[in-house]
């Protein structure tokens, strides 16, 4: 709709999960960071979780595309329920036949082709996305594959992925040995004031833009009424190219990006708040 009016090659704001855009804040370097050290040093089971919207499956997208060839990476993005589910799966991504067949007969299946790929060099990363929708039993079947050893090492590392519910799921007394089995944690945070400006910009040469379509001060009020979450963030700065196209200016003006918000709050998308007040906020903290 307004690629062509501000010189992009697509939408730099879109919400779709895309590696391309992936942008290191300090808390996504430090999981990235994390979960390939797991990965290198033969971790079970690895835990990334965070709030909603603040890149999760972003960071998993990008992690996947850094892969080394020798490692296959199963993600399971529609999360199952039960734990025959969960093999049923797995089995599905490792050309296991699964249909109409007992659990235990497709676990040891499982188990042969996992020990077929290490015997042959490669290692199996399963990586569960949602996993806070998991249930207690299919979380101890996850504990179960885990503990699966070829020759000292784990047949299949896990991520699991979540929002702040998954932590809470895993302090459970039902879930002890699974926690012990957890070697490497992190939590993804949002933005800083800083890194939502940086974060805004990058997305903006992604696409072949000028930065300066949105100034620090628009930047600024997107980051207020964001909380910093990325998702908020592109939906506030979508809407702000929206609404300059509209009005056929050339960049982004403050005065656009607080019509957004206020739209945005009369939806309750976002939480209202008075525009003197949150100017007031925004002075104080440069």
């Amino acid at each position: 709709m307004y690629e062509a009016h501000f010189g992009m090659l697509e939408r730099p704001f879109s919400l779709r999960p895309d590696p391309n855009f992936f942008f290191v804040s300090k808390t996504h370097r430090a999981a990235l960071t994390a979960v390939e050290y797991g990965v290198t040093t033969d971790a079970p089971i690895a835990v990334i979780a965070g709030e909603i919207g603040c890149g999760k499956t972003t960071v998993l997208r990008y992690m996947i595309s850094q892969l080394p060839p020798d490692i296959r990476a199963i993600l399971i993005a529609h999360t199952p329920q039960t734990f025959g589910e969960l093999l049923s799966w797995i089995a599905s991504n490792l050309g296991v036949p699964y249909e109409n067949r007992d659990g235990v007969a497709v676990f040891q299946d499982i188990v042969k082709v996992l020990a077929k790929g290490h015997s042959a060099g490669r290692r199996t990363l399963l990586i569960i996305d949602e996993a806070q929708t998991l249930s207690y039993r299919a979380l101890e079947g996850v504990r179960m594959l885990s503990n699966v050893n070829l020759e000292q090492h784990p047949a299949l590392q896990v991520v699991l992925v979540g929002q702040p519910e998954l932590l809470d799921k895993l302090r459970s007394p039902n879930l002890v040995q699974l926690a012990q089995r957890v070697s490497i944690d992190c939590f993804l945070g949002p933005l800083n004031r800083e890194e939502t400006r940086d974060y805004i910009w990058h997305r903006l040469r992604t696409v072949g833009a000028r930065e300066e379509i949105f100034d620090a001060e628009s930047c600024d009020i997107v980051h207020a009424h964001s909380r910093g979450i990325p998702r908020l963030i592109n939906t506030l700065c979508d809407l702000s190219l929206v609404y300059a196209f509209a009005e056929q200016q050339p960049a982004v003006t403050p005065d656009i990006v607080w019509s957004v918000v206020r739209d945005r709050q009369a939806v309750g998308v976002i939480p209202i708040s008075d525009r003197k007040t949150a100017e007031s906020r925004l002075k104080s903290a440069t």
